[in-house]
């Protein structure tokens, strides 16, 4: 299935912090391409990391195949997505 994936801005907090992770989400996506729910299967060990990819996932993820097609909503999630959202600083290219 193809998906575009939001950019999701560091948190401030993580940021001034020098804090990196990697979280890991169960994304569920309804048969209109919509999210339905997001929740963090593997903590990034960081509140703000966290709460950032799932506020931004819930909001920003979307499906452009299904939203295409036009259908109505059913009562149950058409499909999960396992994503991976990295916070990573940039390494300096010498």
């Amino acid at each position: 299935m193809l998906v575009d994936t939001p950019q999701i801005g560091y948190p401030a907090i993580a940021k001034q912090a020098w804090i990196e992770g990697t979280v890991r989400l169960v994304v569920s996506v309804d048969s209109s391409g919509e999210v339905t729910k997001a929740v963090v299967a593997r903590s990034s060990g960081n509140q703000a990391l966290d709460e950032a990819s799932v506020g931004v996932s819930k909001s920003k993820f979307s499906t452009p195949v299904l939203k295409k097609k036009k259908k109505r909503r059913a009562p149950f999630p058409l499909c999960e997505l396992i994503v991976d959202v990295a916070f990573q600083f940039e390494k300096e290219k010498k």
